[in-house]
């Protein structure tokens, strides 16, 4: 490939990113709403909703999550102030990184080609478009494992002076990734410990490269202290949500393998894909036609080939599904396993590259061109699947036309009046903090939205126990319509809540 191949594949996976970025995946998920909220209340005020202080762990919904989405957010809420677009673009800018951290890995363990190849892959993966393109802090482990794994590798290969200059940034993208999503805290201290069993099994390596892992993870472990003792602090909360999502069942190691296979289901990675409308896009299997022929191909390629990288690779497939399976909720889970998307991309991208030396009777550019134009054909289906039938099955998951309610009331809400909101919707005050942007301040002690009362979360309205409303959002049909009440048409620009809301005003 041409030298400017890879740019023109950052281009493409940073352009189906960004491009209708706010309207794709339809509507705005209540976590994404109260994720940029809690970012706009550090921008303002330097502390969470809780009122702590720049902290480590953020609450929100009653559990505490990783800071770092919120701070690479940061620059970008203070820049294009708040929106959807702005909420959702460090997970685009994350993915796109991500094609990068593939291409220096395929092209550091096998060739320019491979690394273009995984790149390439990458950008058009269903599963990883699908994370990239909403406010989630899964996908920044997908950016940065990638760099980490691959200045480790430039770390190790040093011949006998080892490039300790590679192993301080290193421990820096392992200490990232560690600290990106609660999944990746088992993932890399597994792999790590891996790499430093592989590096003392690895001849020509032996214990010099030994050494550098483990000066590498004595790093990581440094800078994650502060993280270490902040989740600490907070435990039992911890605790309390663990057991939330890993059932009520003991997890024993025959259930452990269970759900372990599960994750390496066919069906799973070709076919259904993950259950949850919000981690997959129907049509098709978590991986693309393409993309899990070329890993079939891969796997062949890792028993017959030789390199020290086959280790790395293979280490980061197994153990990937590993965080997901001590769970027990929505297995097989695509979030939790979310860091073995880039893996498979250079398991196939490592494979179609390679794939010219298996058609020796045919010319190069004659198998190149078949494959590009394979590639260009999986595109296109996805891009299609995602587009079009993807918006129309997924929506009511993603809550749409929730946003386009509130800005409706707010366009139709006078001083003083109060809308009463329906309670068959969980955690409505977030699109309205997003929405309003209150004082983080007022939040922050406690004090209740203004101009709203919400009623109890699975509880359809009742209009007798709020008198003193104006304004009434409730589901279609949720309820009958007391004959006082007059429906608000939305404007154009909100004519996506019809879809899901309903609101009305008392002419009572």
């Amino acid at each position: 490939m041409r030298p400017w191949a890879l740019l023109a594949i950052l281009l493409l996976a940073l352009l189906l990113r960004l491009i209708g970025l706010e309207s794709n995946p339809p509507g705005f998920f209540r976590d994404e709403a109260r994720k940029a909220y809690s970012t706009y209340s550090l921008l303002k005020t330097g502390k969470d909703l809780t009122g702590r202080d720049w902290p480590l762990q953020i609450k929100e919904f009653n559990a505490y999550t990783t800071p770092i989405y919120h701070w690479l957010s940061l620059p970008i809420l203070g820049t294009l102030g708040m929106s959807v677009f702005a909420a959702r673009l460090s997970a685009a800018l994350a993915g796109t990184l991500a094609c990068w951290g593939v291409y220096l890995l395929g092209r550091d363990w096998v060739s320019r080609n491979a690394g273009l190849w995984a790149a390439a892959l990458l950008a058009v993966s269903p599963w990883h478009l699908l994370f990239s393109r909403w406010a989630n802090q899964g996908i920044l482990m997908t950016a940065f494992i990638p760099l980490a794994l691959w200045l480790t590798w430039r770390a190790l290969e040093g011949g006998q002076s080892p490039r300790w200059r590679w192993a301080i940034p290193s421990a820096v993208f392992w200490a990232l990734s560690w600290i990106a999503y609660e999944p990746a805290r088992v993932f890399v201290p597994a792999l790590l410990f891996t790499l430093i069993f592989l590096s003392l099994f690895r001849e020509g390596w032996r214990s010099r490269q030994a050494l550098v892992v483990f000066g590498i993870g004595m790093g990581t472990l440094l800078l994650i202290s502060p993280f270490v003792v902040a989740i600490l602090r907070d435990w039992e909360l911890a605790r309390a949500r663990f057991e939330t999502i890993s059932g009520q069942e003991t997890l024993t190691p025959l259930l452990l393998l269970k759900n372990y296979l599960l994750h390496w289901n066919p069906l799973y990675l070709l076919w259904s894909g993950d259950a949850n409308p919000r981690h997959h896009v129907s049509g098709q299997g978590q991986l693309a036609p393409l993309e899990g022929l070329a890993c079939l191909a891969g796997v062949y390629l890792l028993w017959k080939t030789k390199g020290a990288w086959r280790g790395m690779l293979l280490a980061w497939l197994l153990l990937s599904p590993l965080p997901g399976s001590i769970t027990q909720e929505g297995l097989p889970h695509s979030l939790r396993t979310l860091m073995i998307v880039p893996a498979f991309a250079l398991l196939g991208g490592i494979a179609l590259a390679e794939a010219a030396k298996c058609a020796p009777n045919l010319p190069k550019q004659v198998v190149a061109a078949a494959l590009i134009a394979a590639w260009g054909l999986q595109a296109c289906v996805s891009l299609y699947l995602f587009r079009t039938v993807y918006p129309e099955k997924s929506a009511p998951y993603w809550e749409a036309g929730y946003l386009e309610a509130i800005r409706s009331v707010e366009a139709n809400r006078k001083e003083g009046e109060v809308c009463a909101v329906s309670g068959l919707i969980e955690f409505p005050e977030a699109m309205v903090e997003f929405v309003t942007l209150p004082d983080p301040t007022d939040i922050q002690s406690g004090k209740p939205l203004g101009g709203y009362r919400f009623e109890k979360t699975g509880t359809p309205l009742n209009p007798l126990a709020y008198s003193d409303c104006k304004l009434f959002l409730i589901r279609p049909g949720e309820i009958r319509r007391p004959p006082w009440w007059k429906e608000l048409s939305p404007a154009p620009e909100n004519e996506e809540m019809l879809s899901a809301w309903r609101l009305y005003r008392s002419e009572k």
